[in-house]
């Protein structure tokens, strides 16, 4: 619409400073200036919706490229942890060779997905806040994979005290070197999802407003220039129809005095 509307106003407006195309206006100057006016209003109408249209589309942008993508990602190396770990007790608990295939299957599934993640996610990384817990998780997750190794080696043998006593000494490091710092990334990403959100939203809605001021100061603006223009002709038409009786009267000698440059005294 933005568009349409610069597009109407550019080739009006030129259009209306070289009238040879149109007759009828290189009759009337001021009829012609009268919609000059109009449709240099419609060009600078036309020219900032444009520009705010281009600011929302990068705030949108934005959004779409950085920040929804980003809370994806967090989320899906949260669930990819969770399941890394549940896929690693349901090896020690299944006797089964069978059962302890698929599960070593899904683990190790589980690990390369994870790895993708984290490559994935560092474009991403913007403030020091990111960038720090993201680091943590990087650095623990090889020590985790190691120590899950040793784990499953123990499960082979069917040793499932064993096994699950050198689980539990990875807790710790599952649960602070792992699901705090992503727990921390889930919540600056949030953030910052919300905050471009909320820009774009803002963005969006002084666009809006600011748009249908400027319209209505354009329909004002053009309407008191018609009414001004209108006034003044119709005053003229007044005076020389009021001199036209007096002239079919008798009276001769009668004169009338109009104060414009207008097409109409350029005939009178």
């Amino acid at each position: 619409m933005a568009t349409i509307s610069l597009l109407f106003g550019v080739s009006s407006a030129l259009n209306l400073a070289d009238p040879t195309g149109y007759p009828w206006l290189a009759r009337a100057p001021r009829l012609r200036a009268h919609c000059t006016n109009q449709r240099l209003l419609t060009l600078l109408l036309g020219v900032f919706a444009i520009g705010q249209i281009d600011t929302v589309s990068a705030k949108a942008t934005f959004l779409g490229s950085d920040s929804l993508p980003s809370v994806t990602l967090v989320n899906q190396i949260s669930v990819t942890m969770a399941s890394y770990r549940i896929a690693t007790y349901r090896h020690i608990a299944n006797p089964d060779r069978a059962m302890k295939d698929f599960y070593l299957a899904r683990i190790t599934d589980f690990q390369r997905q994870m790895d993708d993640l984290l490559r994935r996610y560092v474009p991403y990384v913007d403030t020091e806040g990111e960038r720090a817990a993201f680091e943590r998780i990087r650095s623990n997750w090889p020590i985790y994979v190691a120590a899950t190794n040793d784990v499953l080696k123990i499960s082979d043998a069917n040793d499932q005290a064993k096994a699950l006593e050198a689980q539990q000494l990875s807790v710790k490091l599952f649960d602070e070197g792992l699901v705090a710092p992503a727990a921390e990334l889930v919540q600056q990403t949030d953030r910052l999802a919300e905050t471009a959100t909320a820009a774009a939203s803002k963005t969006a809605n002084t666009a809006r407003t600011v748009t249908l001021a400027l319209t209505l100061i354009a329909i004002v603006i053009s309407g008191a220039l018609g009414l001004l223009l209108a006034t003044s002709i119709a005053r003229n038409i007044t005076r020389l129809t009021s001199a036209t009786s007096d002239v079919a009267a008798g009276n001769l000698d009668h004169r009338v005095i109009l104060h414009s440059h207008d097409e109409l005294v350029q005939r009178s």
